[in-house]
């Protein structure tokens, strides 16, 4: 929950190593994926405007002074990062890079996403532990205290889920079967589960939140779509 570090205006949280350790397992992972489809430059160039997406999402959707503008930027801290802009920006900076190279998008851009969901995972378990994932309270024996109460450990939900999901995603790729729409489908499990248990979210009538709507919209998609490409295989 507070920084383990602080030099200046970097200060680098649990959270934040996290994120590092994630990092560095999907960069090397997918590096040994794509081979040499890609320039060695191409990797550490789509996580840095990742990193700078998330960023200026942060920047973009919360109300921060001009003066803060640069601190807000260098200082690495998960807690306020921005995770759809971050995507946005690292797979805008793929499809361009890929392009100007006339290399293939979406091939190079899947074998890219079985390392992301078990990075993903490690970041969120990092989350936890470091406590900027909050869930509502609970009394179950797995609870963790937070804030002074014993609550749901959300990020090590999502992190269970992935985890689970890369070891169905391997075995598909072992039988030649496309992971796109599979990996979609395990993310949003994951979404669908976690966002029930958040201290934050859009809550709808009957309970559910909303992020938890579009999650089982984007899952019936997904499955739908795993289906066909089944059978396209068989």
């Amino acid at each position: 929950m507070y920084p383990l570090l602080t030099i200046g205006p970097l200060r680098m949280s649990m959270y934040g190593v996290g994120l590092l350790i994630a990092t560095y397992i999907w960069w090397t992972w997918t590096e040994r994926r794509v081979g040499t489809l890609l320039p060695g430059w191409f990797l550490p160039t789509v996580i840095g405007s990742a990193w700078l997406g998330g960023r200026l999402g942060v920047i973009y959707f919360q109300p921060i002074p001009a003066t803060d503008v640069l601190q807000q930027i260098i200082t690495v801290r998960v807690f306020e990062y921005s995770w759809w802009t971050a995507v946005f920006f690292a797979v805008t900076v793929w499809r361009i890079v890929t392009y100007q190279r006339q290399i293939p998008f979406t091939p190079t851009l899947r074998l890219a996403l079985l390392p992301l969901l078990v990075a993903y995972g490690v970041a969120s378990a990092a989350a936890t532990i470091g406590g900027t994932s909050v869930g509502t309270q609970t009394d179950l024996p797995w609870a963790i205290p937070v804030y002074g109460q014993l609550r749901h450990p959300v990020g090590m939900y999502d992190a269970l889920i992935v985890w689970i999901g890369a070891l169905w995603l391997l075995r598909r790729e072992r039988m030649q079967y496309p992971i796109g729409w599979a990996s979609i489908a395990v993310y949003v499990c994951s979404e669908f589960v976690s966002a029930g248990f958040r201290l934050n979210g859009i809550v709808l009538a009957g309970g559910l939140h909303l992020v938890q709507i579009i999650a089982l919209v984007t899952l019936i998609v997904a499955r739908e779509r795993v289906i066909i490409q089944e059978q396209n295989q068989i």
